[in-house]
C-alpha cells in the first residue's frame, strides 16, 4: 500500500468523525466575528458539491454535501465569503450555495448560456462574472436578482476569470488570449496575446505582474499587468499546467500540471523566475488553492478523487480529504 493510499484511509476516518465545536467567546461589537474556513469541491460525476470545515490547513472537522446541477465543474467564492457559485456544464446553469447555512440558495439560468466555466465576483460581491466557453461570452450577473445584466465578447472559448484588487477583470480565452475588462463599467479594454491556450491566471501581491499558464505551451508567462507586455516566459512546469497561485509573501508561485501528475514551485524571489524540480502529486491534478499558511496548498487530484494538502517546501502530502467522483472545481473561503 503506497503512502498516499495510507493517508487517504486515515483521512477518511478523520473526516467521518464530526463533533461539536467548543463554545466561542463573544467578540466585542467593533470586531467582526471569526469566519469559518471552508473548502468547497465540485464532484463532476456525482452532481454535487462537498463543503469541508477546516480547523487549520491539515484538519477537516466536518463535511456536508449539497446538490448542484448536472456535471459541475468550476466553483468560486464571493468576495464577502457569504456565497459560492458552481458552474454546471451539463445543464448550463449556476448553483448558488449559501455558505452561512450550507444550503442551496438558488439556481441561475439564461437562454444564452451553453457551457459555463470559470467565475469570480466583483470586490463588493454585487456582480458575478461567468465565463462560458460554449457561448464565447462572459456573463455579468447581478447577485441580488440572479439576472444577467450584461454579455461581453471576451474572446473565443473563455475559461477563467480573475479580479484584481482594483476591480480590473482578467479573462483568459483558450483561443483568444487574455482580455481586460474595465473596473468602472465592465467594458472591454484590450485583448492581449499570451501564449497558446492561456488558462490559469494569478497576480503577484503588488498586482504589477500577471502570471498566465498556457496549457498548449506547457509554460508560464509573466505579463506586465499595466502595459500588457510579456516580460518573460518559463518552462519546467510540467505538461498541461492547469492552475497557478502566488503565495501571499510573493516569494513563490505554485503550479499543478495534469498530464505529468505533478506540482511545481516557482522561485519568485528578487531576480528569480524559475521552476524547481517537480513533486509527484497523483493522477490528473486539476485544482489548486492556497491555505492560510504560506507553506501549504490544497491540490485537487481529480484522478484520485481527493484534495491533497501539500507542504510546498518538501512536496509531502500531509493530509488528504476524500471527495466524490472526479472532482473538478476547488475554492476556499478564508
Amino acid at each position: 500500500m503506497g503512502r498516499l493510499t495510507r493517508v487517504v484511509c486515515l483521512a477518511m476516518a478523520v473526516v467521518a468523525a464530526t463533533g461539536a465545536g467548543s463554545a466561542r467567546a463573544q467578540a466585542p461589537a467593533s470586531t467582526p466575528p471569526a469566519r469559518e474556513r471552508l473548502v468547497i469541491v465540485t464532484n463532476s460525476f456525482d452532481d454535487d458539491a462537498m463543503v469541508f470545515r477546516m480547523a487549520n490547513a491539515a484538519t477537516a472537522s466536518s463535511v456536508k454535501t449539497l446538490p448542484t446541477g448536472k456535471r459541475p465543474t468550476e466553483v468560486c467564492v464571493a468576495a464577502d465569503g457569504r456565497r459560492a457559485y458552481v458552474s454546471n456544464a451539463g445543464d448550463a446553469t449556476v448553483t448558488v450555495l449559501d455558505l452561512e447555512s450550507l444550503a442551496v440558495a438558488a439556481t441561475i439560468s439564461h437562454p444564452s448560456m451553453k457551457v459555463p466555466d470559470g467565475c469570480a465576483t466583483s470586490l463588493d460581491s454585487r456582480k458575478l462574472y461567468l465565463a462560458d466557453q460554449g457561448a464565447n461570452r462572459v456573463f455579468v450577473i447581478a447577485t441580488d436578482s440572479h439576472k444577467v445584466v450584461k454579455e461581453i465578447d471576451a474572446g473565443e472559448e473563455p475559461r477563467r476569470i480573475l479580479v484584481g484588487r482594483d476591480g480590473t477583470v482578467y479573462v483568459s480565452s483558450e483561443k483568444g488570449g487574455v482580455s481586460v475588462l474595465s473596473a468602472k463599467d465592465d467594458s472591454l479594454v484590450v485583448t492581449r496575446k499570451v501564449g497558446r491556450g492561456p488558462r490559469a491566471m494569478a497576480l503577484t501581491p503588488d498586482q504589477k505582474t500577471l502570471l498566465v499558464a498556457s496549457v498548449d505551451d506547457d509554460a508560464i508567462s509573466f505579463v506586465d499587468a499595466a502595459g500588457g507586455a510579456v516580460e518573460n516566459t518559463i518552462g519546467g512546469v510540467g505538461s498541461s499546467p492547469q492552475r497557478i497561485a502566488v503565495t501571499a509573501n510573493g516569494q513563490s508561485g505554485v503550479v499543478v500540471s495534469r498530464n505529468t501528475h505533478s506540482l511545481h514551485v516557482i522561485d519568485l524571489s528578487a531576480g528569480h523566475r524559475r521552476a524547481s524540480r517537480p513533486f509527484p502529486l497523483g493522477r490528473n491534478p486539476m485544482g489548486l488553492e492556497l491555505s492560510d499558511s504560506p507553506n501549504f496548498v490544497y491540490a485537487l487530484v481529480s484522478g484520485e478523487s481527493l484534495v491533497a494538502v501539500v507542504d510546498i517546501r518538501s512536496g509531502e502530502t500531509i493530509r488528504v480529504l476524500p471527495t466524490g467522483h472526479y472532482p473538478l472545481g476547488l475554492a476556499v473561503r478564508r
